[in-house]
């Protein structure tokens, strides 16, 4: 402010006010205006410190005029009279001062709206976002240089031009159509969809958000508009729809179900598979808790199974549903399915939600379960097969070491089976030994087991045996024998078999399913060797004297082969000539490692073999 003192034109001023002071107040009767005319333009050029400056050194001129006594009031003056004469003096230098405070305020309030001016045209024109200003002709008045580098042209080629004109065919279209007409009568835009183009052709996505500047009165002068380039954002937003409708479509196609949830487990997606399977449209299903749309159970048990999807939210990691689990549609109709659930993670590893994606193995299970069915049942009889049986004697010869328990074995093969094959065909021995199957399963205890080996050969398991009913497994073996002997009409043909039995007892007769199994064998041939259609137990004796049977016969077949029988000849004797009448040749086996065996030993077991 005092810098202004500095200035030629204040000092030539304020010395002109100092000598117009100095002469007005000794030759003019008009001093008093004078001195303020003169104080008033110093106070305009020099402004508040030019004023202060003049008025100051105006008192000291007017000073030495009267202290040299040219300028005094009339002899004989009261002080009154005396204080009247001066006070002019000093109250001429107070307009000045007053004059030149409303200056000096008024110019930096005028300094202060063209900084603040400069600053908001910085701010316009350097922001980072496209900004343009338009009249009522729609012409530019106005654009910011983010505005001009992103469509490529100079301040001096746009101004005047018609905003519209940077605008796209059917942009341009629809801005005179119907977006201007609602500005002019709303008076601002909020968020519109243009596209416009850039000097080198360059189509751009804008949203452009507007207002209008009004005068006193309310008329519009111009808008201030601010353009936002979205079209990074609508690219990435259709890439984004692109890889939506493709995921879409897959999870539309593939033949699995899939269901997807929030981090809470309510539903947000089901596919047309999953749809159709739990029966509610996605539409219905939205936003309700997974276990009210979705209803899963053992399907062994029964039992309900706990929700997947709570699981692998509550662990954060893939959840595996048990193979027995199905999945009921609401009108009651099951599915086997197969299940995996997996959390939904975001970028931060924070989760976001599950998918449950699931198969109907309905049909598979059904299969694998008929499969797993003849793998352990004859396809004829439906009766357990060798597989199925010998599991069933094992876990019985378990449970009877554990807890001191007797079952029983018992072979079965029916009689002349093969005579009723060759006579009537294989189609009603089919049906012959479905018969026997059906009457067998009569016969016995539902814990039992019956079990065809193949061809016309059973085997029984009766289990959990206590002492009375070991006693009465005999009647067991009678029942069984009448049954099979009732006569049967197949084909318009009545059938008569019989059949022959043999048993062996746990753990009498042995403790492990071979032996028992081979026990109850060799009991049921000696029944057939003995006349057939009835039963025997398993006899340690009679077995070792079949097994030496057996051991010999295969020792002379060998024998035979390699020479071993030796015939010894000796003469017949006449008694009282003691002439030979006669030469009898006795059969000698040199068994190895046994000497020479007998005919005593060997000569039966050919005839039975005969």
């Amino acid at each position: 402010m005092w810098a202004a003192l500095a200035r030629p034109a204040v000092a030539a001023v304020v010395l002109v006010a100092v000598a117009t002071a100095a002469s007005a107040s000794v030759f003019s009767h008009f001093r008093y205006v004078y001195v303020s005319v003169a104080l008033m333009l110093v106070a305009a050029v020099g402004g508040f410190a030019g004023a202060a400056t003049g008025g100051l050194l105006a008192s000291l001129s007017v000073g030495i005029v009267i202290a040299l006594g040219l300028f005094q009031p009339g002899p004989g003056e009261g002080w009154l009279e005396t204080v009247a004469f001066y006070l002019p003096v000093v109250l001429t230098l107070v307009p000045p001062l007053l004059l030149a405070a409303a200056m000096e305020r008024n110019r930096q309030h005028v300094h202060e709206i063209e900084d603040r001016e400069a600053q908001f045209r910085t701010l316009y024109e350097r922001t980072p976002v496209m900004m343009h200003s338009v009249d009522v002709e729609r012409r530019l008045v106005a654009v910011n240089d983010a505005w001009l580098a992103r469509l490529g042209y100079e301040r001096s080629e746009v101004l005047g031009r018609r905003s519209t004109e940077f605008l796209t065919t059917e942009s341009r279209e629809r801005a005179e159509r119907s977006i201007i007409p609602r500005f002019m009568r709303e008076g601002e835009l909020r968020d519109m969809d243009y596209q416009m183009v850039t000097r080198s052709g360059e189509v751009l996505d804008v949203q452009i958000s507007a207002i209008w500047e009004t005068d006193a009165h309310g008329q519009p002068l111009r808008t201030l508009a601010v353009l936002k380039d979205v079209t990074e954002q609508k690219r990435l937003a259709l890439e984004l729809a692109a890889e939506k409708e493709r995921i879409e479509v897959t999870l539309h196609s593939i033949g699995d179900g899939v269901i997807s949830t929030d981090e809470a487990g309510r539903i947000t997606y089901l596919n047309p598979v999953a749809e159709q399977m739990v029966g509610c449209l996605l539409a219905q299903a939205r936003g309700l808790p997974f276990a009210q749309v979705v209803q899963l159970f053992d399907q062994e048990s029964g039992a309900p199974l706990p929700s997947p999807v709570e699981q692998c939210l509550q662990d954060r990691e893939v959840y595996g549903v048990r193979e027995s689990a199905a999945l009921r549609h609401r009108s009651g109709r099951d599915y086997g399915v197969q299940i995996s659930a997996a959390p939904i993670a975001g970028r931060d590893g924070r989760v976001l939600g599950a998918v449950m994606v699931f198969q109907d193995v309905t049909e598979a299970r059904g299969l694998a379960q008929k499969m797993s069915y003849l793998a352990h049942h004859d396809g004829l009889t439906g009766l357990p097969n060798r597989v199925l049986f010998q599991d069933r004697v094992h876990q019985a010869c378990q449970s009877g070491r554990r807890h001191g328990r007797r079952f029983a074995v018992i072979f079965m093969d029916l009689d002349h089976f093969k005579h009723v094959n060759d006579s009537l065909g294989h189609a009603v021995g089919d049906e012959l030994l479905k018969a026997v199957a059906q009457r067998l399963t009569g016969a016995l205890r539902a814990s039992d087991t019956i079990c065809r080996l193949g061809g016309d050969e059973f085997v029984v398991l009766l289990s959990d045996l206590d002492d009375v009913e070991v006693d009465g497994v005999a009647e067991v073996a009678k029942k069984i024998l009448r049954q099979v002997a009732q006569p049967c009409v197949l084909g318009g043909t009545e059938v008569n078999v019989g059949a022959s039995l043999g048993i062996a007892l746990f753990p009498g007769d042995g403790e492990d399913p071979d032996t028992l199994m081979k026990r109850a064998d060799a009991a049921m041939y000696r029944s057939k060797r003995e006349g057939r259609n009835r039963y025997h137990f398993f006899s340690k004796a009679v077995d070792d004297a079949a097994s030496a049977r057996l051991q010999l016969e295969a020792d002379m077949r060998r024998a035979l082969a390699a020479g071993q029988f030796i015939v010894h000849y000796q003469p017949v004797v006449h008694g009282r000539t003691r002439d030979a009448v006669a030469v009898e040749a006795l059969l000698r086996w040199d068994r190895a490692g046994q000497g020479l065996q007998s005919p005593a030993v060997f000569i039966r077991w050919p005839r039975r073999a005969a």
